[in-house]
């Protein structure tokens, strides 16, 4: 493809401006919590910002237009709907979450609630879950590079590099500004990739004139799927990045703010998305449908203004992508290997060994990025694992519902196994339909083992609770009568 050297030059410029404000915002990055959560007194406007740039992955835009061209109203619903939902759930639980004052990362919260179980387990799935995100999102630039520059290899190593390379100096300081820049320009590109694409059909009137009526058509067979998409993508699973970002402020600086304004602000992109997807379909019928936004991109935009629109993409795909290498990082040596390992060479280099497994760790990604794998499947290979173990149990830990780790142990184990079935004898099951049903087997493992401890061995589960209650005061920063 043909890109004009404006194009080209506001691309550039984006990647070298990302680049800059990355190594600056890292360069004073000299302790562990420095590196994990920062100083904890990130301001409302840079935790909207870096919460919403994490949060909108290249699924949620590619994906969105692929889906919506695809499936038409049937995607669009659950879609857009899901996120108020849950952004409006995230501004309940952040002031939850943000009371572990003394935690840096997810894992100090599971460890407080379930001991050393939870910490290894929410390590191990958060690294595995991370991997996935950082190389999708890689995955995509791979795509978008070899469709406007065709070499797959350039964007993954100038995109993927400048990531884990900024990343791996500067933690989360970094990531956090280099979000910043990331989220004006997405905020900027999206809609206006959307206002011009949908002026080009004739506004609304035109688009709705030239769809197919069947395209408005729910149909029946598919209300389930949809039901499950909207509780997957409208409950929030506080993953490893999500739980960060309400770390990164104290529960008293208005924590909730930032969740509350994207009540409003995600759907609007979400929605944008969409509607780009359909008018995709109108207008470049019979395309493959993974391509529906590059190619709209590439016929449907003036020069300079593509050139914005490409830069707006990689902003979404680098702000995903930089988040979960942070957090893989954590997952890996600061809540796996840091309960494991209590030597004095291991406290003293703590900060070189969390960027050294950065540096490691999105070098993986980059690797898994360049496998012949198709980007969904990549997301759903590697983060199928974290809803039927960890979500339920944090739910309940941060409702103030306190239990042994023997819960935790059980309830996840038996949301593994069910998980496993699933994907070895029901493996035409929708992933929508599945994650909902390990999830549910995982919370009735989770409350029978908790209740068989209260009833039948009452001493020692009492003695374990307040045990419990005593680690998750200590995390939170308060003292027990």
């Amino acid at each position: 493809m043909n890109i004009h050297w404006l194009d080209s030059s506001i691309i550039a410029a984006y990647l070298i401006a990302t680049m800059i404000v990355g190594m600056l915002y890292g360069r004073k990055t000299s302790t562990v919590k420095d590196y994990l959560v920062g100083s904890k007194n990130f301001s409302v406007a840079v935790l909207l910002m870096t919460i919403c740039a994490t949060w909108l992955t290249g699924e949620g835009v590619l994906g969105t237009a692929t889906e919506v061209y695809i499936s038409g109203l049937n995607y669009i619903i659950p879609s857009v709907l899901s996120s108020p939902a849950s952004f409006l759930i995230m501004s309940l639980m952040a002031p939850k979450v943000a009371k572990f004052s003394r935690a840096y990362t997810v894992g100090d919260v599971m460890h407080a609630m379930f001991g050393m179980p939870g910490k290894i387990a929410t390590g191990v799935l958060g690294l595995v879950l991370s991997i996935g995100f950082v190389s999708a999102q890689v995955k995509c630039m791979g795509y978008i590079s070899e469709y406007f520059f065709d070499s797959k290899m350039l964007g993954i190593i100038v995109g993927g590099g400048a990531v884990v390379l900024y990343t791996t100096m500067g933690g989360i300081k970094s990531v956090a500004f280099t979000d910043v820049v990331q989220f004006l320009v997405l905020i900027v590109a999206i809609p206006l990739v959307y206002s011009i694409t949908l002026g080009s059909v004739g506004g609304y009137s035109g688009l709705l004139a030239k769809l197919p009526a069947d395209y408005f058509v729910i149909p029946t067979s598919e209300i389930i799927t949809d039901l499950c998409i909207f509780i997957v993508l409208g409950i929030p699973f506080l993953d490893p990045a999500m739980s960060q970002r309400m770390l990164m402020n104290g529960p008293g600086f208005g924590i909730r703010k930032p969740f509350k304004i994207l009540v409003f602000v995600m759907p609007a992109l979400y929605f944008f998305a969409a509607i780009t997807g359909a008018v995709v379909f109108v207008c470049y019928p019979g395309i493959v449908p993974n391509l529906a936004y590059p190619v709209m991109i590439d016929y449907g935009l003036p020069c300079g203004v593509k050139g914005l629109a490409i830069a707006g993409v990689f902003a979404v795909l680098m702000s995903t992508a930089d988040s979960y290498v942070n957090v893989a990082a954590s997952s890996l040596m600061y809540d796996t290997f840091g309960v494991m390992i209590n030597s004095k060479f291991y406290q003293r280099h703590k900060l070189q060994m969390l960027k050294l497994s950065s540096f490691v760790i999105g070098g993986l990604a980059l690797l898994v990025a360049t496998l012949n794998l198709r980007v969904v499947e990549l997301i759903i290979n590697f983060c199928g694992f974290w809803g039927p173990v960890v979500v339920i149990p944090l739910y309940a830990g941060l409702f103030g519902f306190v239990t042994t780790p023997l819960s935790f142990v059980v309830g996840g184990v038996v949301g593994l196994f069910v998980t496993a079935c699933i994907k070895l004898f029901a493996s035409d099951m929708s992933f929508w339909i599945s994650i909902p049903i390990s999830m549910a087997a995982n919370g009735l493992a989770f409350f029978i083992t908790h209740h068989i401890q209260r009833y039948f061995f009452t001493f020692d589960f009492v003695r374990k609770v307040n045990e419990r209650k005593d680690a998750i005061a200590e995390a939170q920063g308060v003292i027990r009568s």
